[in-house]
């Protein structure tokens, strides 16, 4: 559901790994700083390409894309980039 996991993930690395996230040491220990996306290109089969966001790929809150890719996130996973427009569907707008 939508919104279901927004509330404060536990996370994890420091500043020089993939899943780096940071506190402000002595203020907070919530994670402030984190990657906004994590890429894998693969330059000789588009198709093995990978990425992920904290949240999904839609920023609109209510969408089925809001936070669908946090757990994925969360857990150093990727899914898969299509560039294939005969796999891709389009999806109404919220």
């Amino acid at each position: 559901m939508p919104g279901e996991h927004t509330a404060r993930p536990p996370v994890h690395g420091d500043h020089d790994c993939v899943m780096s996230s940071s506190s402000v040491p002595g203020l907070t220990d919530v994670s402030a700083r984190a990657s906004a996306a994590r890429y894998v290109w693969d330059l000789a089969c588009r198709d093995d390409s990978a990425w992920i966001t904290p949240l999904g790929a839609s920023g609109v809150p209510g969408s089925p894309h809001y936070d669908d890719q946090l757990p994925l996130w969360l857990d150093g996973r990727l899914v898969p980039v299509v560039t294939d427009w005969c796999q891709l569907a389009e999806e109404s707008a919220l």
